[in-house]
């Protein structure tokens, strides 16, 4: 299982989500070395990020589809609310044609972006002369009907989470409000809270031993300008002290501190 919580302020979102996958039945122990939070772009650079919580055979079936037939041939500007039309039309094809109802009971999907609105003028010596760049954030939140495959979508103001974490939903949007409102008005602390809001979800659920939830956090900053991706290890260390190296399909992550390390696969490239 997972967590994945997407949350917006002001002119940005973020999306964080945990790495551990675990087992149907505890057959094998968990690991953590899958990335669930996945970046599209369209053929200008515009992101979109889309992240999944179930069951890894149904979200691969999803992920797959939508990075080899879709987005490689979809040729137009992401407009958010047209792509959230389309991604559900997407998944319900997949879930309807290729799962069965207990491989899709437990799949949702989270979608965020951002992107630029023409609105209010700016006037001078009453002349319309610009429009403000005033960001429009959207973050949707995708289930699937286990017996009908239908796909429900709804739009979420400020917070939306899928995953284990809707257990301790409450509790999470509680502390997520509180570290937003330091610093609320002051953008270059943006970066800042996201990295404390990823240690302080991922403290909650090592206070609380699960075997779904864990490893290393992934946290993508979304804006109107495009994304930064970091990942943080929880509790030892934020960012700063986390190195990265892509190689091929795989992400190895370091930590500098103890010099311990993670390999991380997209969920296409997941070893068996």
């Amino acid at each position: 299982m997972t967590v994945v919580v997407g949350f917006n302020w002001l002119s940005e979102m973020v999306m964080i989500a945990d790495t551990r996958v675990s087992w149907p039945h505890g057959t094998l122990p968990p690991q953590d070395n899958l990335i669930k939070l996945y970046t599209f772009r369209d053929h200008q650079g515009k992101a979109a990020v889309l992240g999944f919580s179930g069951k890894i055979c149904a979200a691969k079936a999803v992920l797959v589809y939508l990075k080899q037939r879709v987005f490689p041939n979809y040729g137009r500007p992401f407009i958010m609310a047209t792509l959230k039309d389309n991604l559900q039309g997407w998944i319900e094809r997949v879930v309807t044609t290729k799962l069965t109802p207990e491989a899709r009971a437990e799949l949702k999907f989270v979608l965020c972006g951002a992107e630029p609105s023409r609105h209010p003028p700016v006037a001078r010596n009453g002349k319309v002369v610009g429009f403000l760049s005033v960001p429009e954030l959207h973050l949707y939140r995708y289930v699937i009907a286990k017996n009908s495959g239908r796909v429900m979508v709804s739009r979420n103001c400020g917070f939306a989470i899928i995953g284990s974490g809707q257990q301790l939903e409450k509790e999470i949007h509680q502390k997520v409000n509180q570290t937003i409102r330091f610093g609320f008005a002051s953008p270059q602390l943006h970066w800042a809270r996201a990295a404390l809001i990823s240690d302080v979800i991922a403290l909650m659920f090592r206070d609380r031993p699960s075997d779904k939830v864990g490893g290393p956090f992934q946290t993508i900053r979304v804006t109107a300008n495009g994304i930064s991706e970091h990942y943080t290890w929880p509790p030892v260390g934020g960012s700063a002290n986390v190195q990265v190296q892509r190689v091929g399909g795989r992400l190895t992550i370091r930590n500098r501190e103890s010099g311990e390390t993670y390999d991380l696969y997209p969920i296409w490239n997941l070893p068996p």
